[in-house]
């Protein structure tokens, strides 16, 4: 091969693969910076997820025991306006149950 034989192109050819050689290890950091972004982007969006999911559970816990006092006080014989006051459900909500 000519390369081995002159000792400029042999120092030519190291560079290239050299140049080779950073640009596949350029290559690879690149895809694992990017892989790391999309771990955190989809780490991020699964904890916002998560806290919105929780807060509706406990709105729907909140109203759900609301709902419960209510039928009790109820049934004990309590005022719908009294039921109404004390839970913050409306009295038609109230009549309804």
């Amino acid at each position: 091969m000519i390369a081995t034989q002159s000792p400029v192109l042999e120092m030519a050819r190291e560079r290239l693969v050299g140049i080779s050689a950073d640009e596949k290890l350029k290559y690879e950091m690149d895809m694992l910076e990017k892989a790391n972004y999309d771990y955190n982007s989809r780490m991020a969006r699964f904890e916002r997820m998560s806290m919105v999911a929780m807060e509706k559970g406990r709105t729907e816990g909140r109203a759900e025991a609301k709902t419960e006092y209510a039928k009790k006080m109820k049934a004990k014989g309590c005022d719908n306006a009294l039921i109404a006051e004390i839970t913050g459900l409306s009295v038609e909500q109230i009549e309804r149950l």
